[in-house]
C-alpha cells in the first residue's frame, strides 16, 4: 500500500493483478487500474509533479509485478484522476 503525497488517496495492490485507488476521506474505491498480467508486487507514488505537454500537472504511480513489467500510471493532479489509458509498460 502507498499513500499519495497529499494524504488524500491510498493505492493498494493484491493477487488479482489490479491496483485499487481509495479515497481516504470517504473510504470509497475511486479507481481500479489493470494492465498487469500477473500479481502486482510493488506500487510507489512519485514525489515530484511534472507538467505534461498539454499543460496539465501529473504525478506518476509506478507499479511492478511478477509479469516482469514496470508500469508508469499518469495521475492528473488537478482532476484527481488517472488519465484513462495513459500508462507506459517497460
Amino acid at each position: 500500500m502507498q499513500i499519495h503525497p497529499d494524504n488524500s488517496l491510498l493505492a493498494s495492490c493484491d493477487d488479482q493483478k489490479i491496483i485499487r485507488i481509495w479515497d481516504l476521506r470517504t473510504g470509497a474505491c475511486i479507481d481500479v487500474l489493470s494492465a498487469h498480467t500477473n500479481k502486482v508486487t510493488t506500487i510507489e507514488w512519485s514525489p515530484a509533479i511534472v507538467t505534461a505537454a498539454n499543460g496539465s500537472t501529473v504525478r506518476v504511480l509506478l507499479s511492478t509485478g511478477n509479469d516482469c513489467m514496470v508500469i508508469f500510471w499518469s495521475f492528473n493532479e488537478k482532476d484527481k484522476q488517472f488519465d484513462s489509458g495513459k500508462y507506459l509498460k517497460t
